[in-house]
């Protein structure tokens, strides 16, 4: 099934959740987090470039980063569907490097 939605929706079986989040940026307007509250696990596209457990300074991480903030998500693993995996600590430094501090 495709759906198309702009408000955050929760899908669950009555054991897992999976909760969706758009998160429009300057790349599209129509982007989804994907997130797994139980697990921590956060699934996303194009926002971050993750590579051998490292977060590279891409140019979405910042509204990747303000995203999560602003949604209040506890994040553990940022899992990439074009990358490996990496964590909230080389988001929050590859969001440091990509402002140059």
């Amino acid at each position: 099934m495709i759906e198309s939605h702009t408000d955050p929706r929760v899908v669950t079986d009555g054991s897992q959740q999976i909760e969706i989040y758009p998160l429009p940026t300057s790349h599209a307007d129509d982007f989804q987090l994907v997130y797994l509250p139980r697990e921590k696990i956060l699934i996303e596209a194009d926002h971050a470039s993750q590579r051998k457990n490292q977060i590279r300074p891409a140019p979405l991480v910042n509204e990747l980063l303000q995203g999560i903030e602003r949604l209040k998500l506890d994040v553990g693993t940022i899992a990439g569907i074009h990358g490996d995996t990496g964590n909230m600590e080389g988001l929050r430094a590859a969001a440091k490097v990509r402002n140059g501090r």
